[in-house]
């Protein structure tokens, strides 16, 4: 079993803790373990998970009292890339850059720059991310950076995070 297969599990496991019960994070555990008996199905149903993603379902399994300050304009960054990434890559534009993710010199340059942005807007946590994120490529678990970068579920999750917490938080401090 790769690591690539834990990440469904993790992030199953770690969509269980949000349940409103009591003890959710046992169940959420559970979830996991079960999900690691399913892995070859789940691996099906998210081929790609990617590195971002494991390491918050993780982080939420493990530690689900802590709280990422990942700023909404990161939030926003990653969903407007990754709209823009799957639009392309569905066809709905002249270029695939999902190829661009098998050579990825020039993206992980853009990525660099990406990082010193971050260090100067003090997102650590973005930071810590996508570091584990280039490491994870560079170790050869991914074969592909778009993959180890971005994956729908992050992109969907970042979409509800920003619906349903950041831009609800503005406006009543706008209100105020």
């Amino acid at each position: 079993m790769t690591v690539l297969a834990l990440g469904p599990a993790l992030a199953l496991g770690a969509a269980a803790t949000f349940l409103p019960v009591r003890r959710a994070r046992w169940i959420g555990f559970c979830v996991c373990v079960a999900g690691l008996f399913a892995a070859p199905w789940l691996a099906a149903a998210l081929p790609s998970v990617s590195f971002p993603l494991i390491a918050l379902s993780a982080l939420r399994l493990l530690a689900p009292e802590i709280s990422l300050p990942i700023g909404r304009v990161t939030l926003a960054a990653l969903v407007g890339a990754g709209c823009l990434f799957y639009a392309l890559a569905l066809g709905l534009g002249p270029y695939d850059p999902y190829t661009l993710g098998f050579q990825a010199r020039p993206l992980v340059a853009a990525l660099a720059g990406v990082g010193m942005i971050l260090v100067v807007t003090g997102e650590r946590a973005a930071l810590i991310l996508l570091s584990g994120t280039l490491l994870a490529y560079a170790a050869g678990v991914y074969a592909n950076l778009w993959d180890a970068l971005i994956d729908p579920v992050l992109v969907l999750l970042a979409a509800v995070v920003l619906a349903t917490r950041v831009w609800p938080a503005a406006r009543r401090q706008k209100t105020k």
